[in-house]
Formats: C-alpha cells, structure tokens, sequence
C-alpha cells in the first residue's frame, strides 16, 4: 500500500484548499476508465503495479513502480487488520467536497475587482489577507497584511 498509516487529520485537504485545478480530476477520471476498458477488454493494462502523477501545470506524466504487496500489510496483507473505508468525515473532521451550501457570499456591490485594485495608487489601501500564515507567506498581494 503507498500509505500504511493515514496521515494526520489536519493535512488532510479538499481538492480547492489543495490546489486542484478543476479540470485535473477530470483528466485523471479519463485515464481511470480508460484502464478499467482495457480491463474489461481482456487487454494488457499499463498502469498495474504503478502509480501514475500528473503535472497539470507542466502538461507531464510521471510513473513510477510500486513496490511489491507486503504480507505484513494492514490492508492487503495475509491477515488484513483494516478491512473496510475508514469514515472521511469522522478522522478529518470535515466533509470531503469544498461545498458549503450555508454560505452567504458578498453581494457585487460589496466587493471590487482586480481591475479596480490595479488601478488604485499603491499606497492608498490595505488589503487584510485572512489566509493561515503558512498560506500567506507561500504567496501573497502587495499591501496586505495577514490577520488569520
């Protein structure tokens, strides 16, 4: 198995607070039907024993082999010990999809766009970037500052 041990709950993310371009999963979910038809088809699969990356940003594909099943393995093993779907929600402590149905976004009026910002003279406001630090200091717009 690639990972015996689940990491722990707080670096568990969603697929928007990740990073994936919408897309991606798209992409991936082609190449998944596309081997389970070679499946089906009784032909020779590419992808058994090897775990597929995809670089959505560079356009590149990279496999790499997987190591042999181990006996002593938890799941696949002679005496599996986890033998069913952990539940998502319960070990990370949030659901798994990025979609708050409760949410109240700000009306068109209360909010301004990247065209305006540019605009402004530079010195004449102050974004607040409520982002985790870690967040922040990956990345961030000039004159802001971060209060989590």
């Amino acid at each position: 198995c690639i990972f015996p041990v689940p990491p722990p709950p707080e670096t568990v993310t969603n697929c928007s607070d990740g990073g994936v371009l919408g897309v991606v999963p798209g992409v991936i979910g082609n190449l998944q039907a596309l081997e389970a038809i070679k499946i089906l088809a009784d032909m020779e699969v590419c992808y058994s024993g090897k775990l597929l990356l995809f670089d959505g940003m560079r356009g590149s594909f990279t496999t790499v082999k997987l190591r042999a099943r181990r006996v002593d393995c938890k799941v696949c093993g002679n005496n599996p010990e986890i033998t069913s779907l952990i539940d998502y929600v319960e070990f990370c402590g949030s659901k798994p999809n990025d979609k708050c149905f409760n949410l109240s976004i700000l009306g068109k009026e209360d909010r301004i766009s990247v065209e305006f910002l540019k605009r402004l003279e530079k010195d004449s406001y102050t974004i607040i970037d409520c982002r985790k630090r870690v967040e922040y200091e990956i990345c961030h717009l000039p004159n802001s500052v971060n209060i989590p």
